[in-house]
């Protein structure tokens, strides 16, 4: 019942591929053969096979195929299945070609190999999808009191199936009226926890501030623990689910606790160098792009070719960020934009979902300004509306913004509002508290997808 069993869990489902692949390649010798092969012929091919595995993981990956978020959806799975699959082939076959192996003949075996790996790695799906939806291997859990945060649990049972839990009680002793929430029972009846929890239908106990339980409760929790019941708090347990914080039910105490950075000074600089390293790498590469970006603009409407504004690095520390325009220059306003909005020019569209447009920012990765991986930088005098408004938002800057975020590739759309802030918050945080190399690795391969399919900020 660690934190790291979300690790743990995509974990499974590698491990599975990688024997899947290796499995389908030897399917696929035996028939391309029809006998068995020898160890010679397996060695032969495993090895270049084994560093072409390594991209289809990496497609996996990117494709989202590991999410635990959308292991429940068959549709998604199977479709992006699909793709990955024909996208690897092709990739893998250009990378046999481009080397020259000789040591293999590869068409037939690599086009057996990829329907064997396509039909194994569905039913593999399909098969973990049953064992973990399964209500009798979830473990249940119950909830001591109700409130935002615990309503926003109950109500996406499938992520809460994808970690391996099912919501099974709700013990709220001020909110007898409702019989259930989101097909959950509540009770106002301590005994009805105690009952749940002897009999192991219920093996984790949800609580939300300790200060406010009653002491009756604290006593029952407290005699629960013979029957070895695991307990966690709502904030513990709300971010394994979702991956991210509930503004709500945290306090300047816990952003003290979890906002140390002090620990994590070798990872920061590691973390600077990779920024160096990628913002030359991207700026070199795309170069040759730059003119015709440049000429696009230019045709389309009147204005500079890029696009300047002060805004808010780390420590609040204001800077000066570069994209190519997108926007109309008289028709910009000060307002924020929005999907759709008739200020953003044609090829300022394609250059956001493509999100060229933000290659300028190279320059601001160089120098230091903004990170690789970070919280979305914004205006000084929309932060400083923000800062008064929201607790904790000025928090958010304890790390340097970054060009894409976890809150960017979350797959919502969040506006400079109020409401929204509040959403990204919960990200922001999370990723502050949570920053290594796993979760930046993970931001990098969300937005290839986020890229592709168009969705996020």
């Amino acid at each position: 019942m660690s934190k790291t069993s979300r690790k743990q869990r995509q974990l499974i489902l590698l491990l599975g591929d990688v024997i899947i692949f290796y499995l389908a390649l030897f399917g696929a010798l035996a028939i391309r053969n029809f006998d068995i092969p020898t160890t010679v012929v397996l060695f032969k091919h495993v090895v270049p096979f084994s560093f072409a595995f390594i991209g289809w993981v990496a497609v996996y990956y990117t494709a989202g195929l590991y999410s635990l978020e959308i292991i429940f959806d068959v549709g998604k799975i199977f479709s992006r299945l699909g793709v990955s699959v024909i996208f690897s082939t092709l990739a893998t076959a250009a990378m046999f070609y481009v080397l020259q192996v000789s040591s293999v003949s590869p068409k037939l075996v690599l086009i057996l190999f990829s329907i064997f790996t396509g039909v194994l790695s569905a039913f593999w799906r399909l098969a973990y999808t049953r064992l973990t939806g399964s209500r009798k291997l979830r473990m249940g859990v119950a909830f001591v009191g109700s409130n935002r945060a615990v309503v926003e649990l109950l109500n996406d049972s499938r992520d809460l199936a994808g970690m391996g839990y099912v919501a099974r009680l709700v013990l709220d002793e001020t909110y007898a009226s409702a019989a259930s929430i989101a097909g959950v029972p509540v009770s106002s009846e301590r005994a009805d926890l105690a009952k749940a929890v002897v009999s192991n239908e219920v093996q984790v106990v949800v609580f939300g501030n300790e200060a406010a339980l009653p002491a009756e409760t604290r006593r029952l929790l407290f005699t629960l623990l013979e029957s070895h019941p695991h307990y966690m708090s709502l904030v513990e347990f709300y971010e394994l689910v979702f991956r991210r914080l509930p503004i709500g039910e945290i306090d300047e105490t816990w952003i003290l606790e979890n906002s140390n950075l002090a620990g994590k000074g070798g990872y920061l600089a590691a973390k600077r160098a990779i920024d160096i390293v990628v913002g030359l790498a991207i700026a070199l590469l795309s170069f040759p792009l730059w003119p015709f970006i440049a000429l696009g603009i230019a045709i389309e409407s009147r204005g500079p070719i890029i696009f300047s504004q002060t805004r808010l690095g780390k420590r609040s520390l204001p800077f000066t960020i570069y994209k190519f325009r997108t926007m109309f220059v008289e028709n910009k306003g000060l307002a924020a934009d929005f999907p759709g909005d008739s200020r953003i020019t044609r090829i300022g569209g394609f250059l956001r979902a493509t999100r060229l447009d933000e290659l300028p920012q190279m320059y601001n990765l160089i120098r230091g300004d903004m990170s690789f991986v970070g919280p979305r930088p914004e205006r000084p005098e929309l932060a400083a509306r923000l800062e008064g408004e929201i607790p904790c938002y000025r928090q958010r800057l304890l790390v340097k913004p970054g060009l894409t975020g976890w809150d960017q590739v979350s797959g919502e759309y969040h506006s400079p509002s109020i409401e929204d802030t509040y959403k990204k918050l919960r990200f922001d945080l999370y990723y502050i508290k949570n920053l290594s190399l796993s979760l930046d690795v993970s931001v990098f391969f969300k937005t290839i997808l986020t890229v592709l399919l168009r969705t996020g900020q």
